[in-house]
């Protein structure tokens, strides 16, 4: 079962610092022009692979620099680990354990809602009244 998708550092569970899919690995530094079938032929040395998914932009279509090898073993997956800082097209891969989010936990990612500066109309160049399109301010009444 070889299945091939293109869809949109540490070596242990506890340097993950959680959970871990112990039949895949994490590639980052991939070419952006990597296709799956030259990933797979790269990791072939290691054991049987289920699935080769190279994440890519889903405007572009062009990779985004990692992927993801699931083998049918663990000991594949312990040979995939010695290939960390292996040359592909030019560049030094980096292959760790993958890890697994836990639905329901809130981890130190990316998105709203993070440290910084926030919500609406705190930014620089919306104070009132300063330059065209201000603040319409309605001319007084006279009796």
């Amino acid at each position: 079962m070889h299945q091939i998708y293109a869809s949109s550092g540490a070596s242990t569970a506890a340097a993950v610092g959680g959970s871990v899919d112990d039949s895949s690995v994490h590639v980052s530094q991939v070419d952006y022009d990597a296709k799956p079938e030259e990933l797979q032929e790269h990791f072939s040395s290691c054991g049987t692979i289920n699935r080769v998914t190279i994440l890519v932009n889903k405007f572009t279509g062009k990779g985004k620099g990692f992927a993801y090898v699931e083998f049918a073993d663990k000991e594949a997956v312990e040979n995939a680990l010695l290939l960390n800082d292996s040359v592909f097209k030019g560049r030094e891969l980096k292959v760790a354990v993958k890890r697994v989010n836990t639905p329901g936990l809130k981890g130190k990612g990316k998105g709203k809602g993070g440290k910084g500066k926030g919500g609406k109309g705190k930014g620089k160049g919306k104070g009132k009244g300063k330059g065209k399109g201000g603040w319409y301010t309605p001319q007084p009444y006279y009796y």
